[in-house]
């Protein structure tokens, strides 16, 4: 099993995900990002909040970036919504701009 971090990107905030969850490859991973992607919309949608600047990014354990989905992909291919390389390409990249952590 491998340790894969689900951070969120909100409107150009990026909320960590300090905790991470164990999962047996990066696929299974992207299964899990795909469902906090559409609860994530759920929430947005239920607060009739835009779901437009919301991703979820995939992490390893060394903070290497592995897949980023957006809301916006899964609300428009819910089944089968494509990943991209991370959050930062979505729009004009400024999703990382506010990216600090402090440990």
């Amino acid at each position: 099993m491998s340790h894969f971090y689900f951070h969120i990107y909100e409107h150009g905030t990026l909320i960590w995900d300090e905790e991470g969850s164990e999962c047996p490859d990066l696929d299974a991973a992207k299964r899990e990002a795909m469902a906090s992607a559409t609860d994530l919309a759920r929430q947005a949608l239920a607060r009739g909040e835009p779901a437009d600047g919301l991703c979820v990014e995939i992490r390893d354990e060394d903070d290497r970036i592995l897949a980023g989905l957006t809301i916006r992909e899964v609300l428009a291919h819910p089944r089968h919504p494509s990943f991209a390389p991370s959050c930062g390409i979505v729009g004009s990249g400024l999703l990382h701009r506010s990216e600090e952590h402090t440990s």
